[in-house]
């Protein structure tokens, strides 16, 4: 697995942000030893999304870490759904840019989940710069996937591999997983789909995987972090299907389920 792990856009508000959380709980949770950390040092908001108040977390910032020299691991701050996540202080412009050798020295995660600032400034480029490899989250807009290819470009100038692409807010009528590929040349590994349980859990300050645990969302997050980890996973509608009374005759018969 890759040390540094960017999620990446060139359009914002396509859900870097709620990407970056919520893959990191979900891998969390699937045994792995994660740290989110807030890469947009000039427009940090993963503390103010998990509403949490700059006074509790000031000395957990990876502003405060690179001020005062200190370990990244020193500082890992984990909310009270179980997600260790380093945010960043808004109030501080004076840090302009991170070095790889401070991801590097962290001991406690296997892997760090970077969310990146949007845009094509130097600001994106310097943080795609420090990942071992990135995934591009698009929405199903035109002005998003081509926001994508360009960020996608980017990866691609500095030598940064390219993972994959999120496909989130998926619904019909849309652009799919087989357009968004022929487009842009890469693999659509995760599907998000549109859903309100977004917003309620943003309102309550949660990770959406972690206040609708069994939800269609949280399953598509769930098969996301599988496909990262080379694992199988079965979703929800597998089990709905491997669990229906057809398939169930059909296996006591010795034949072949059925795909419902």
């Amino acid at each position: 697995m890759d040390k540094v792990l960017g999620i990446v856009s060139g359009k914002g508000g396509v859900g870097k942000t709620t990407t970056a959380i919520n893959l990191g709980l979900v891998l969390n949770n699937f045994g792995r030893r994660v740290v989110v950390v807030d890469g947009d040092l000039l427009k940090p908001n993963i503390g103010a999304v998990l509403g949490v108040k700059l006074k509790e977390i000031k000395n957990h910032t990876i502003h405060h870490a690179v001020k005062n020299n200190k370990k990244l691991d020193e500082i890992v701050y984990v909310h009270s759904s179980g997600l260790k996540f380093i945010p960043g202080d808004h109030t501080d412009s004076s840090i302009k840019d991170l070095n790889k050798e401070v991801f590097e020295d962290m001991k406690s995660s296997e892997l760090i989940i970077l969310d990146t600032p949007p845009g094509f400034g130097e600001d994106t480029r310097a943080a795609i710069r420090i990942c071992d490899a990135v995934l591009v989250v698009v929405t199903p807009e035109e002005a998003s996937i081509q926001a994508g290819i360009k960020t996608i470009n980017i990866a691609r100038e500095e030598k940064v591999k390219i993972t994959g692409i999120v496909l989130n807010r998926k619904r019909e009528g849309s652009y799919g997983k087989t357009e968004i590929e022929s487009i842009t040349g890469i693999p659509v590994i995760g599907e998000i789909i549109e859903d309100k349980s977004f917003e309620e859990a943003a309102y309550n300050r949660h990770p959406v995987t972690y206040y609708y645990y069994d939800s269609s969302v949280t399953d598509g997050y769930k098969a996301l972090a599988a496909k990262l980890l080379g694992e199988k996973y079965e979703g929800i509608q597998d089990k709905k299907e491997r669990d229906s009374p057809i398939n169930k005759i059909l296996k006591k018969l010795g034949f072949k389920p059925l795909n419902l």
